[in-house]
């Protein structure tokens, strides 16, 4: 039977204690495994539930400091000792003891982040014997906004603590100013020995993390965390600055470069699964449906580029859902780093197709093949490509809102002794497609000038007098997008092109993106078509067509032009 985490239980208060008039902690009854760093959510029926991190463990306690700052947490504070509140959790990793053991220690804590550290502080304070030096920097906005005033002067019994507001009208027997102007006042003794912890506001945090790497902190030693007890690791060779919103031990930037997504609920996440071309065997079904059901919330989604999303899992199962994906990556033949590890990028989204003519009558080729082909040669890749593909004309995959659309084509072959000059092919040409076959002499002729390849003329043939070429071509369409700024439809590059030519196009504008795309793009991803438009599309086309051969048959555009909405 699979347990659900999420469902609330309820816990009597046992004890309310004040800090400021808007900060309290509330001693609740709780029996089971909690760590600092971990937060609960806390709810209260018809008010919402808010996530409050963890400040005190006690036994069968826990203390929960809380601001009263909206509807949940002041409702929160119309509950008195005796009454109760509804909790879900512990969530998130928390700090680990073992990880600070044996090393000098510093932590900077700005505001109620003191909160989600306070426990690290009081167990060092506890066993001096297990670390060496230990600085605790603590700001607050002004006096009467200090936290824990108590335990601020017995941790000073063993360790340095240096407490600092950012003003104060008045005497005041503490610091003034920031807490970054206090780190030269750090005793380091030796940089690569010291762990350093740091929690509080995003600006805060970024500005400590400056100032520790500067007096010789390597940045792998350096844990930051935000309110609310979401701690993060700074792993070796990643970026340092964990974004606002990042939640309990994940890198946001690691976590989607694994193609899982960053959600609206605070510590959940949702693996995102490839399926190149859209198709799949019926039994890697049955893995997707265990791992939505043992790691997250039971339910799948089917995107809108064919993959599978799995939301509703908590971070710490990552490593466990990537392991579980292996299989599925090993049968779909997705390139992939390191085994176990899940998916390696997921800027180059899932390659998307119809059907194709393994299935529908109207397609001009393999699709699924195809899709498959080009993703062995482009993936992994954190590139922001979107590519589909689509068997005829029209165009039930909607290529053409692609950076690359290839929509197949045929060269209709006319055998003439078959023809028993029905009209039918020329009245499907007329009604259905372009109206490129008139008949002459009794005879269908064709338009090649005007002939768009949709094979309608075969599939109309009651005599199969027209068949399709045994070469497979493709019109590619370049540059379609959706978005904000400037939604517009693909236009069309080549005609008659081949599958090599394709791919090796492809390839190029990796090239090509790689040596124009905006150093400061967000996130580091910018379409393809915005490059293209600060380029020119000369320059493009120069990239994209180097050591290219195509067919003798094929018709490149030049220049292209795009039209769409600009806002």
């Amino acid at each position: 039977m699979i347990t659900n985490d999420y469902i609330p239980f309820s816990s009597q208060i046992l004890e309310v204690i004040r800090h400021t008039d808007i900060e309290y902690t509330f001693r609740m009854a709780y029996e089971g495994q909690v760590k600092p760093g971990q937060f609960f959510e806390v709810s209260i029926p018809k008010y919402g539930e808010a996530p409050i991190s963890v400040s005190g463990i006690g036994e069968d306690t826990v203390d929960l400091t809380i601001r009263r700052v909206g509807k949940v947490t002041g409702e929160v504070f119309e509950r008195y000792v005796g009454d109760t509140l509804l909790l879900r959790g512990p969530y998130g990793n928390g700090f680990r003891m073992e990880d600070y053991a044996g090393k000098d220690i510093v932590v900077m804590a700005g505001g109620t982040g003191l909160s989600p550290v306070r426990g690290v502080v009081d167990y060092f304070f506890r066993h001096p014997e297990q670390r060496g030096h230990m600085t605790l920097i603590a700001g607050f906005k002004t006096p009467h906004d200090i936290l824990f005033r108590e335990d601020l002067k017995r941790w000073q019994e063993n360790m340095d603590v240096i407490l600092t507001v950012d003003c104060a009208e008045e005497d005041t027997a503490c610091h003034v100013g920031l807490v970054t102007q206090f780190i030269p006042q750090i005793r380091l003794q030796d940089g690569k020995n010291t762990v350093a912890i740091v929690v509080g506001p995003p600006a805060m945090m970024r500005f400590s993390v400056q100032g520790l790497l500067g007096i010789g902190i390597p940045e792998e030693n350096i844990w930051i965390s935000q309110e609310m007890a979401r701690c993060s690791t700074i792993p070796r060779e990643k970026p340092w600055w964990i974004k606002e919103g990042t939640a309990m031990d994940m890198n946001t930037k690691a976590l989607k470069k694994n193609a899982f997504r960053v959600t609206k609920e605070r510590g959940l996440t949702a693996s995102r699964v490839r399926v190149p071309g859209g198709h799949l065997e019926a039994r890697y079904l049955g893995k997707i449906q265990q791992i939505a059901e043992t790691y997250g919330n039971g339910t799948v989604h089917i995107t809108s580029r064919q993959g599978f999303e799995i939301p509703g899992i908590p971070f710490e199962k990552v490593p466990e859902v990537n392991a579980a994906l292996q299989s599925l990556i090993d049968g779909l033949e997705i390139n992939q780093d390191r085994k176990g590890e899940g998916y390696p990028a997921s800027g180059t989204r899932n390659i998307t197709a119809c059907i194709g003519n393994r299935v529908c009558p109207y397609a001009c080729y393999d699709t699924t093949a195809l899709a498959q082909r080009i993703e062995k040669a482009v993936f992994p890749n954190d590139l922001h490509f979107k590519i589909a593909l689509t068997g005829c004309p029209n165009d039930c995959a909607k290529v053409r809102m692609h950076d690359f659309g290839i929509m197949g084509m045929t060269k209709p072959r006319l055998e003439p002794d078959r023809c028993v000059s029905c009209g039918a092919c020329v009245k499907a040409c007329r009604q259905k497609s372009v109206e490129a076959l008139t008949p002459v002499n009794f005879r269908p002729q064709r338009d090649a000038k005007k002939c768009i390849g949709c094979g309608e003329c075969v599939l109309a043939c009651p005599n199969a007098a027209w068949t399709r070429s045994e070469e497979k071509y493709y019109r590619l369409t370049i540059l379609g997008r959706t978005g904000k700024k400037n939604p517009r439809l693909g236009e069309d590059f080549i005609k008659w092109a081949d599958a090599d030519s394709i791919i090796k196009i492809i390839q190029n504008t990796y090239d090509y993106v790689k040596a124009y795309i905006d150093p400061n793009a967000p996130g580091g991803k910018e379409h393809i078509g915005y490059i293209v438009d600060r380029t020119g599309f000369e320059e493009f086309k120069r990239w994209a067509l180097r050591d290219v051969h195509l067919p003798e048959m094929a018709e490149v555009l030049t220049p292209v032009y795009w039209k769409g909405v600009k806002y």
